[in-house]
């Protein structure tokens, strides 16, 4: 069972909430349990449409002649920039997108080129 606790390598620490069962819980029910805290804070915008937004844009990627690792590399920043709102991406405005871009630089330390694979895997959302 995962708990919160210091978890990091290298010094790192990971906060990690408990998703095994709590008292008088089944097995399995603790990872329902942030599913559904999940859903109700609007994470999870709608399991249907997050597979159709993915599949048209490995789609589009796939039609430009993208490589297989672009492919991949551009869908991992999508999934992480929807998991940073919480929300359908395509209802962000452009400050949503700035606000993530800042925190990949900011608190992130991320590259400036890393950043950039970001900014063009977004376009393709």
């Amino acid at each position: 069972m995962l708990m919160s606790g210091d978890l990091g390598r290298e010094g790192e620490n990971f906060n990690r909430q408990s998703v095994g069962p709590q008292d008088g819980e089944k097995l399995g029910a603790g990872l329902l349990r942030i599913t559904e805290q999940r859903r109700q804070s609007g994470f999870l915008f709608e399991v249907g449409k997050m597979g159709e937004l993915r599949q048209q844009m490995e789609e589009r990627l796939k039609l430009e002649g993208y490589s297989y690792r672009t492919r991949n590399r551009y869908l991992q920043h999508m999934r992480r920039f929807v998991a940073y709102h919480r929300k359908n991406p395509r209802q962000l405005a452009a400050s949503d997108i700035q606000r993530y871009l800042l925190y990949l630089l900011d608190e992130k330390g991320a590259s400036r080129s890393y950043v950039n694979q970001a900014i063009k895997a977004i376009k393709y959302l």
